[in-house]
């Protein structure tokens, strides 16, 4: 089943918001047990270029503590990136200091870039961001 923009579904036992910018499935997942105090919110935002309109993307992250999101391209990039619905990295730092995330994980990373080339404009970014940010790899696990 299909979800519009603002419409929300059960996730186990939370709702998870979708998000019609982009091109694949986003949303937020709250998985927080406010009876034990602990837990998470998590967005997912594959397949975005926020460019035209940071304000949609930058709302389904607000305060998260995990953001993933696309960052496919450098800033030299910035055609193709637009081209192809996709993000720069310096595009995944500015949504994710908007919305005030705790941390941003760069996922989705250009086919033809070298693991190295990735490491490499993820370091970059992380030089100036203002929260930590990570490069996404499978397996990786973080503390909330």
């Amino acid at each position: 089943m299909a979800l519009r923009s603002g419409e929300r579904r059960m996730v186990g036992d939370r709702r998870r918001p979708r998000s019609a910018r982009g091109h694949s499935a986003q949303g937020r997942a709250d998985v927080r047990d406010p009876r034990r105090g602990h837990g998470a919110a998590i967005a997912y935002l594959p397949d975005h270029d926020p460019t035209a309109d940071f304000e949609p993307g930058a709302k389904l992250a607000r305060g998260a503590d995990v953001l993933l999101h696309d960052a496919q391209f450098a800033r030299s990039e910035r055609a193709i990136a637009t081209a192809y619905g996709h993000a720069t990295v310096d595009d995944a730092v500015e949504l994710a200091e908007r919305a005030g995330v705790a941390r941003l994980v760069l996922i989705h990373h250009a086919p033809s870039r070298t693991d190295q080339a990735a490491v490499n404009l993820s370091s970059a970014a992380a030089e100036t961001a203002s929260m930590p940010l990570t490069l996404g790899r499978e397996g990786t696990e973080f503390e909330c």
